[in-house]
């Protein structure tokens, strides 16, 4: 059986070549691929690593004027990775961040009720209006 520091190591090492690839194909202009590469990998890197991931994604894809790219992988992680708290919480502070602009009312109030349904706690919610 492996030493448990190994597998520790391995994950790392699998984490930092995934964060390294998605920063290439974004840097590339494959904002795409590294979407799907990040959806692919995602529950199987550490949380910190997938939380840095989605940042940098939801990042590269409002520098570009795409919210709705933004907005679906926020809501691929909302929805698929639920054993995820760390990575959750991320998704859900850039999915209600992501509301800034010309945006109505509605859509703000709609996110936060979404997040409250599905159990992130009003003080959470609170934190996430500027």
């Amino acid at each position: 059986m492996a030493h448990p520091h190994h597998r520790h190591d391995a994950l790392a090492r699998a984490a930092l070549a995934t964060r390294l690839r998605i920063d290439l194909l974004i840097a590339r202009g494959n904002r795409a691929e590294a979407a799907a590469l990040f959806k692919e990998r995602a529950a199987a890197v550490p949380e910190n690593a997938a939380s840095m991931m989605l940042y940098r994604l939801v990042q590269a894809g409002q520098q570009a004027g795409d919210a709705g790219e933004a907005d679906a992988l926020c809501r691929f992680v909302l929805d698929t990775l639920k054993d995820r708290p760390s990575v959750r919480n991320t998704a859900a502070a850039l999915w209600a961040g992501n509301i800034q602009g010309d945006k109505p009312v509605t859509v703000i109030v709609d996110r936060l009720t979404a997040l409250h349904k599905e159990g992130f706690a009003p003080e959470f919610l609170v934190k996430q209006i500027d």
